[in-house]
């Protein structure tokens, strides 16, 4: 496909809020997990566009996120052609992250905007959420890979929730557009999500956010951990290029991939139940701020490694690492990297603040990146190999340059 025609990565501002955050974690009789929080009032807040702008008083008008869809894993359309030990490389983007809908007994708005159940003698299937694993009988995206055993359980990415607004932008973006012509994300999404809701983007929720169902048709309580951190199966679902002009770096510019949230008390979700915040402890750390904050507002080195960079103030990221809601892994285990080299000296402020060190080969692979105007040039793997065969031939020629003097 073309290159997109993505939109330059903003230089963002910023504006220090101040804390003033009280929050503690409890474990009640039920054995359920909560959270109790204050917070200070916040006015101002920096959407991903770098425009200031100024959040609503969700207190008085609470955020309402209805369920639009719900999805599982399904089967994997021609995995009997693949190889035995195929790679992403083997698979199409109709292959990667594949989605059904479940069937669920819908619910009906009245006519004073009240949700009931509708009635009827179709069968239908049940999507019941769970604390620590989220969908029962699912498997999506609450363990480790870098851990083996039950410490593999990240409790805090239970449900992954996507917006039909994050998709609306996604369709209007010139260079991305094309990548949604061939499916439709109500019946097969392209993030790997299990809910689809509508009403709200990334500059609306922020850390710490708790959820009921409405009108109590389910005991089901969730809280918002952290965006997602989109990986390179989303450029390949998307057929989009990689690197800074595909899907992956554009959606995590502008979070845009979702959010993650555990599981505080468990049931069911249905389409067209309605999500009622309750508690926003934390305003100015929306998931567009959150996500700009640690992974958007770097070099272009860090921008095409995805790689977390801090340019603002020590304090800031100390307040950050200090939200007890927070997810760990790639959010808070990450800022706490950052904050350990301030900590020892090994950053310096005046060059733009501190990064997370990287592999050698992953550097390689972003400078061939960068210096080539935002283009890969070909596969990391060829480029070690060609490095590789040249050093062995130098070696090559110089031990029969040296054969050749004892000759002589």
């Amino acid at each position: 496909m073309p290159p997109p025609t993505t939109s330059p990565l903003p230089e963002l501002e910023f504006t220090d809020h101040g804390s003033g955050m009280n929050t503690y974690r409890r474990q009640d009789s039920s054995g359920e997990l909560s959270f109790d929080s204050s917070a200070s009032e916040c006015s101002d807040a920096v959407c991903d566009n770098g425009i200031k702008e100024v959040l609503e008083d969700y207190d008085q008008d609470p955020l309402t996120l209805i369920v639009k869809g719900l999805y599982a894993k399904r089967v994997m359309p021609g995995a009997r052609f693949l190889p035995r030990d195929y790679t992403l490389k083997d698979l199409n983007k109709h292959q990667v992250m594949c989605r059904r809908r479940i069937l669920t007994k819908p619910v009906s708005t009245c006519d004073d905007n009240t949700s009931v159940d509708i009635d009827g003698d179709e069968k239908y299937e049940v999507a019941k959420f769970e604390p620590v694993t989220g969908l029962v009988n699912g498997f999506f995206w609450h363990t480790d890979p870098t851990l083996a055993g039950p410490g593999r359980v990240m409790e805090d990415r239970a449900i992954l929730f996507q917006s039909e607004e994050h998709y609306e932008r996604l369709q209007k973006e010139p260079g991305l557009k094309s990548c949604f012509d061939d499916f439709d994300y109500k019946e097969t999404p392209s993030f790997g999500e299990q809910v689809i809701v509508q009403g709200c983007d990334s500059r609306q929720l922020s850390i710490g956010d708790i959820f009921e169902v409405e009108g109590n048709l389910s005991p089901l309580v969730v809280e918002v951990t952290c965006p997602r951190k989109p990986c390179h199966y989303v450029d390949k679902r998307h057929g989009s290029e990689l690197g800074s002009n595909g899907m992956k770096r554009y959606a995590l510019t502008n979070s845009l991939s979702g959010w993650f949230c555990r599981v505080l008390k468990g049931g069911e979700l249905r389409d067209g139940m309605k999500l009622i915040r309750t508690k926003h402890p934390h305003p100015k750390w929306t998931l567009a701020y959150t996500s700009a904050a640690l992974y958007s507002g770097g070099s272009k080195l860090d921008l095409a490694m995805c790689r977390a960079h801090w340019r603002r103030s020590k304090d800031e990221l100390q307040e950050l690492v200090s939200i007890p809601q927070l997810s760990p892994y790639e959010w808070k285990d990450e800022g706490m990297k950052l904050l350990d080299k301030w900590e020892d000296g090994s950053c310096n402020e005046e060059k733009g603040g501190v990064n997370v060190s990287t592999s050698f080969r992953k550097q390689i692979f972003a400078f061939v990146e960068v210096k080539r105007d935002n283009k890969i040039v070909g596969s990391i793997d060829i480029f070690l190999i060609t490095a590789w065969t040249i050093s062995l031939m130098c070696i090559f020629v110089a031990t029969l340059a040296i054969g050749a003097t004892y000759t002589a």
